[in-house]
């Protein structure tokens, strides 16, 4: 199986990213958490706002201006693999030992060490919960083992999340809920409803279903699967999915230009920049030097916590190529949202920008869901 050398090629890249020093002295991480990107915005441009927990990733020319004029980008980083194996049963009890035992047949990866394992429970089967710690820390590993009698299978909830990123913890939760909670390998398995939970996956090929995320996305996996009963072709009886999240990469900007005074001829050239409501939102996501097109899809005009913010979504090509091996295309969507401060005498555009990812043929754009919550996150983060 492929998987091991899937996340060793990962630790290299992230290794050439600067996540953390390569061992050169001195060198300093450029990945910094959610508050550490607020101190910086702070500091270089008076502007007190929190961002969603994880890790960003700061360029060499994040920050641009001063506080009267200015910008600052970074980049949300985060991985989660979530997969699930089943193939025939091997053994009639799944017990710690064996446990012990499967995980390194399920990736051939050197310098596992099964940290604990605990009984659980999975669609109303006994199961074995099992952390690892692989020998590259920068992820973390979870299984659940059980078997499913009633369709003859042992199944592997496979669930994984990448620390040295700062994934956040409840990326792991949601696999785990996912698992223990909704998913289903026979008929009449008992399921509950999980907030955050709201989109199901259903197979009857494969005659398994799980609710996941939005932001999921779920494939037939392409790193193999791990049985030894599988030679090559998928079915009930042997095969293997993952989920990615659409939201592993999500690039925000934080744009601020002073606010014309009113009734001055240039507070409404800005008021006409856009649709004349819009605030200029429209015009300054067209204007966003990263972007080589923005096509509007949607707009609306939101209230939070006594903040007018005029929103766009569009769908965007970027000027500059992702990476060949990322995955991502030139294509993606943008949401840009416009709002006077008024404690500041400030306009501010908040961009929360996603690439459209693809594989095996299938493009995968984000969904407006994503975009909601990162803006009214933003919005929530902001302080008068």
């Amino acid at each position: 199986m492929a998987l091991g050398r899937a996340f060793r090629g990962l630790a290299g890249v992230v290794a050439a990213a600067g996540l953390w020093p390569a061992g050169a002295a001195g060198q300093e991480p450029r990945l910094l958490d959610q508050d550490a990107v607020a101190k910086l915005l702070k500091e270089k441009a008076a502007l007190s706002m929190s961002f969603p927990e994880g890790g960003y990733l700061l360029e060499k020319e994040a920050f641009q201006g001063d506080p009267t004029q200015g910008s600052l980008w970074v980049d949300r980083q985060k991985m989660t693999y979530y997969m699930v194996h089943w193939g025939p049963i091997e053994t009639e009890t799944i017990t710690p030992e064996y446990v012990t035992a499967r995980i390194p047949t399920v990736w051939p990866t050197e310098g596992l060490v099964v940290q604990r394992t605990e009984p659980a429970a999975v669609a109303g089967h006994p199961a074995v919960y099992a952390e690892v710690l692989p020998k590259r820390a920068f992820y973390r590993a979870h299984f659940l083992i059980w078997n499913c009698p009633e369709s003859g299978r042992q199944l592997i909830a496979d669930m994984n999340y990448n620390v040295s990123l700062r994934t956040p913890r409840s990326d792991l939760q949601a696999q785990i809920d996912a698992t223990t909670k909704t998913l289903s390998c026979h008929d009449g398995a008992p399921v509950s409803r999980v907030d955050g939970l709201d989109a199901r996956f259903e197979s009857p090929r494969f005659r398994l279903g799980f609710a996941h995320p939005l932001r999921w996305y779920v494939i037939e996996n392409p790193f193999g699967v791990p049985h030894p009963a599988y030679h090559g072709v998928r079915s009930a009886e042997v095969g293997s999915l993952l989920c990615w999240p659409k939201d592993r990469s999500v690039r925000v900007g934080v744009f601020w230009r002073p606010l014309p005074k009113e009734g001055s001829k240039e507070r409404a050239q800005m008021l006409a920049g856009g649709s004349g409501t819009d605030r200029g939102a429209l015009a300054f996501a067209k204007e966003i030097s990263e972007f080589a097109s923005f096509d509007p899809q949607a707009t609306e005009i939101v209230s939070v916590d006594g903040i007018k913010a005029f929103k766009v979504l569009g769908d965007v090509v970027r000027k500059e190529p992702p990476a060949a091996d990322s995955g991502d295309e030139a294509e993606g969507r943008a949401l840009v949202i416009a709002l006077d401060q008024e404690s500041t005498e400030r306009r501010l555009f908040l961009v929360v920008w996603i690439d459209r990812y693809r594989r095996d043929g299938i493009a995968y754009p984000p969904d407006r869901d994503i975009f909601d919550r990162w803006g009214l996150a933003l919005l929530s983060g902001l302080e008068s």
